[in-house]
Parts: C-alpha cells; sequence; structure tokens
C-alpha cells in the first residue's frame, strides 16, 4: 500500500550498529500491534550463508521481494531493521519507492558490546567483539550521517523509544496494525 497521503509512511527502518536494539525495539512493535515485524537476521543466515560464505545477490534480492511485499500490503504499517551497510542501494530504493522512515537507534557503544556478547551466547553466528566494536565506531562516523533520520531514538529506553514511534506514526497519520 503505497499511501495517499505525501505525509503517512508505509514503513519504518530501524537503524543502528549490532546491539542496538533493533531487533529488540521491532519484536515490541509487533507484540503491541504498533507494526508488523519479520526477525529477517535469522532467515537470511539460514538461507544465504555457509558459514564461511554469504550469498550476497541472493540475499539481496530475498531482501528486495520482501520489503516490497510487505510494504505494498494493505496490512499497515511494517517495521524492518538495518544497519544500512550492505543494503545501502537497497535501502536507497526502498525509500524512492514508499514512504519509509528511518529510524536510527542510539544506544553507547558499551552497552551494544555488552548485548552482542550476551547475543552470542546463545548463537551459531557469532560476532567478534573486537570487530563489533570497530564497526560500531564506522557505523556511528561514517554510514549513519549519509541518512536522514525522521526519528532518533534511545536503544536503552523501550518506553521513551516505543512512545516516539508512536508519536512519528501519529505525526505521519499511518494506519497501526490492526488483527
Amino acid at each position: 500500500m503505497m499511501s495517499n497521503s505525501t505525509n503517512a509512511i508505509d514503513g519504518l527502518i530501524l537503524m543502528g550498529p549490532f546491539g542496538a536494539g533493533k531487533s529488540y525495539l521491532g519484536k515490541l512493535l509487533c507484540m503491541q500491534n504498533i507494526a508488523r515485524y519479520t526477525d529477517l537476521e535469522p532467515i537470511i543466515y539460514e538461507r544465504f550463508s555457509n558459514g564461511d560464505e554469504f550469498d550476497l545477490e541472493g540475499a539481496t534480492h530475498f531482501l528486495r521481494n520482501h520489503y516490497y511485499e510487505q510494504l505494498s500490503s494493505d496490512r499497515g504499517l511494517v517495521a524492518f531493521e538495518s544497519t544500512g551497510v550492505v543494503q545501502r542501494p537497497l535501502l536507497l530504493e526502498i525509500i524512492e519507492a514508499f514512504q519509509v522512515a528511518l529510524v536510527r537507534v542510539h544506544t553507547p557503544r558499551s552497552v551494544c558490546l555488552q548485548r552482542v556478547n550476551q547475543r552470542n551466547q546463545n548463537s551459531n553466528h557469532r560476532i567478534n567483539l573486537d570487530k563489533a566494536a570497530e564497526f560500531f565506531d564506522y557505523w556511528c562516523n561514517k554510514v549513519a550521517p549519509t541518512y536522514e533520520f525522521a526519528l532518533e531514538i534511545d536503544g536503552t529506553d523501550a518506553d521513551a523509544a516505543l512512545r516516539n514511534i508512536k508519536e512519528l506514526i501519529v505525526a505521519k497519520k499511518s494506519p497501526l496494525v490492526t488483527e
């Protein structure tokens, strides 16, 4: 459903480095019937990674189809997550095709690294903490400045983040998910 109103949004893309809280917030948005959300990371790793190699072309094709299908539906607002690095050309395509609000999830470096370490304990797809620290700095200094965010939220305060996202949705006159 591309919005008829130029002010309404069709979707949200939660953006931030590893451990910022993008997936957590996406799940909360879904649980509270604010937006539909699919945790794509496990699907992408399962379908397009064999551990040592990653099929970027196949993953991009899958993501493009997923974004278009979800954003074109009439089932209300949809939320995605992204670091905005590997998928940058695809994200720019989606932003041009739909009314999508980019939401920057700010979280302190130490908290992100703690979350990555905690996630590593329960995951088959571990992220090296040194690489996560490097990526955090790269994301904050090189990636984030290249995007125009509709909203910046605190990834350590889920209640405030949800409240701010709801305010954005109301301001943009976007429909919430309906059951």
